[in-house]
């Protein structure tokens, strides 16, 4: 087997933290960058799907096992949420729908996200955010 990698030292501890948000590449590296640079999380873990936190509020049962799992086995006691403009699951999910529709279910969501982690693990903290396109060029965040 061929290596390819192996200059990054390995860091065994636990953050405790984890950030959900949508697999658009567009959105990545500005979720990440937010992350350390604003929120000042330099490590967490990440659930990284279409849509990002609405999987939540859809009951998808078998990825909130698997957030139950990591919530378990990393010790999680923060979360965060993200949801952003011009997503396309949103889109194709709520095609019909006005961009000014589609962004009330998106801030909807996230509120309901918050809520049903809080239910469902009262000890964690959840915070939701949402990225906005700004001149078509810059990526804000805003808190929901």
């Amino acid at each position: 087997m061929e290596t390819l990698f192996n200059s990054f030292k390995y860091n065994n501890n636990i953050s405790g933290k984890l950030a959900i948000f949508c697999s658009d590449e567009r959105f990545v590296e500005a979720n990440l960058a937010f992350l350390k640079n604003s929120l000042k999380i330099k490590r967490c873990d990440l659930m990284v799907l279409p849509g990002g936190p609405v999987f939540i509020v859809n009951d998808e049962s078998n990825l909130l096992e698997r957030l139950r799992i990591l919530i378990k086995a990393h010790k999680i006691k923060q979360i965060i949420l993200i949801s952003h403009a011009d997503c396309s699951y949103y889109k194709i999910s709520f095609g019909n729908s006005s961009e000014e529709k589609i962004l009330k279910k998106q801030l909807d969501d996230i509120q309901k996200a918050i809520q049903k982690l809080n239910q469902l693990f009262a000890d964690i903290l959840v915070y939701g955010f949402y990225s906005q396109i700004e001149n078509s060029k810059i990526i804000n965040f805003i808190r929901v």
